[in-house]
């Protein structure tokens, strides 16, 4: 499947400067490392920390670990998709594509519900 020929993709720069969309292509790759790498190395750090720290077991210390869990899953997840957009075309199965679609949405859902239940523990 070609990513350029998405529905979601609205933007064809090409059309407009041929160079301009490398060096956007580079940009936005970029971005999402430093974002994705952050993503894990944070949210690796709070586990071990809400884990390890007896003074942070609070009442809703597992709403704050199950929402870094979450945040740590969707950063991992986020890998593969930096490799479908360096090759312009989800370069694995059919059913991988739908698992981290599925997985995705998942642990971005169970975020927010983490988030909600500390928000009412509080």
């Amino acid at each position: 499947m070609n990513l350029s020929q998405t529905a979601w993709t609205t933007n064809n720069h090409e059309e407009c400067n041929p160079h301009v969309a490398p060096l956007l292509h580079v940009i936005e790759i970029i971005i999402v490392s430093v974002v994705i790498t952050i993503t894990i190395v944070a949210n690796s750090s709070a586990i071990v920390v809400f884990t390890q720290m007896k003074k942070l077991h609070i009442g809703s210390e597992l709403f704050v670990i199950s929402m870094t869990a979450a945040d740590l899953t969707h950063g991992l997840l986020g890998i593969p998709k930096i490799h479908a957009v360096l090759e312009d075309r989800w370069p694995y199965s059919e059913l991988s594509c739908v698992l981290v679609g599925y997985f995705t949405v998942s642990v971005l859902s169970t975020s927010v519900c983490s988030l909600m239940c500390i928000s009412i523990d509080r």
